[in-house]
């Protein structure tokens, strides 16, 4: 079954590893596996965050201001968009 009409483009911007999040746990394995899923049924996904696992690549990147940070006070963080690698 697909989820999404064919040619989709899937933008996910997940509570930030490492960060305060917004006040639930997240499973961020559970995203990162289902994002492999969605891309090998050919759809794209691109996903907002700051570290991805290894078969994940970097496709844009910015320094920013971040106050969603495990420490107090803001602190600057290079945001990041990954897309999935197919192999």
């Amino acid at each position: 079954t697909n989820w999404y009409p064919d040619n989709s483009i899937i933008y996910v911007d997940p509570p930030y590893k490492g960060t305060t999040g917004y006040g639930s746990t997240f499973d961020h394995d559970k995203l990162w596996n289902w994002v492999r899923e969605m891309t090998e049924k050919d759809y794209k996904v691109y996903v907002s965050e700051y570290e991805a696992p290894p078969d994940f690549k970097c496709v844009w990147e910015k320094r920013l201001a971040s106050s969603l940070t495990a420490d107090t006070g803001s602190k600057t963080a290079l945001e990041r968009l990954f897309i999935y690698e197919k192999r």
